[in-house]
């Protein structure tokens, strides 16, 4: 959806202003892209109106050791300097790992 978006931009952007053509012809990735925006906030909406947190429970995990994958991720990237999705995929692989081996966290 962004990617349609972007695309009509850097193509607009670069268009005397008088040409119309390339206008009308972006037509339909721009509308394509705010009806896919419309559903997924449609979804995400239901979903947020139905989602409960368990305070109890997420204060709860830290002290027994549980913490978030996410900073682990941003651990390995400041201190490695790897790339963002390859430190996510490292982190995500070792919480899948210590899972299966039903290791503590």
């Amino acid at each position: 959806m962004i990617s349609r978006l972007q695309e009509c931009i850097t193509v607009l952007k670069n268009e005397p202003y008088a040409d119309m053509d390339p206008v009308l012809h972006l037509r339909h990735p721009v509308l394509d892209a705010l009806c896919t925006a419309e559903k997924t906030l449609t979804i995400f909406g239901g979903f947020v109106s139905v989602v409960r947190a368990n305070e109890k429970r997420m204060l709860d995990l830290p002290h027994r050791g549980f913490s978030c994958a996410s900073e682990l991720a941003r651990v390995i990237r400041r201190k490695t300097g790897i790339v963002h999705r390859t430190a996510h995929y490292i982190t995500s692989t070792l919480v899948r790992l210590a899972d299966e081996k039903n290791v503590a966290a």
